[in-house]
């Protein structure tokens, strides 16, 4: 929000945009709409519509499809990163990708390939792989009978182009050829 907030500014008048939190009744969805909205208060950003749906790309793909449909005068589509990687290819569809700015609530490889490309604007990362390598370390450390600090994460950074050569990508995402392995046992008599 305060990025885009900064972003828009030399806008006259209201800058309308498209609002995409997420699903409807997701735990995460109030936190990340209150802030984001507590962070456009007073600006000129004015969310013109919002829609709620599953971060399934094709959900997304639709959802910004039939805004764009219904309001064609937005400026700036907001939201989960699966809303982002979606609305570059809509966007270039309708040639409109010069007019409609992206921002993403989230940092993932999808949105990042966007930002180097130019298409989506920023996203804030609050450092994931970090945050994992912290939660090791203080487990081994109450293992191991050591002094844990209680409260510790990585500052959240917002990434643009200008500040893609400051951030330390492997902190933000996983490692180029990373592809998740689950394994399940099920139980005898299952």
């Amino acid at each position: 929000g305060d990025y885009l907030v900064r972003h828009a500014q030399p806008a006259r008048g209201p800058v309308p945009i498209a609002w995409f939190p997420g699903p409807q009744g997701a735990g995460w969805v109030p936190f990340v709409d209150r802030g984001f909205r507590d962070a456009i208060a007073g600006s000129r950003i004015v969310i013109q519509a919002t829609a709620c749906g599953d971060t399934a790309k094709a959900v997304q793909r639709n959802l910004v499809q039939n805004m764009l449909d219904v309001h064609p005068d937005i400026r700036y589509l907001v939201g989960n990163a699966l809303m982002a990687e979606a609305a570059i290819s809509v966007l270039r569809e309708r040639g409109t990708q010069d007019r409609v700015g992206i921002v993403s609530t989230y940092f993932t490889p999808a949105v990042y390939r966007g930002i180097v490309r130019g298409r989506v604007l920023a996203a804030p990362t609050d450092a994931p792989v970090l945050q994992g390598r912290l939660s090791i370390g203080q487990a081994v450390d109450l293992l191991e009978q050591r002094p844990v600090a209680r409260h510790v994460g990585p500052v959240v950074r917002i990434v643009d182009r200008a500040s893609l050569k400051h951030v330390d990508l492997d902190d933000s995402l996983p490692p180029r050829l990373f592809a998740p392995q689950f394994h399940y046992l099920p139980s005898p008599g299952r």
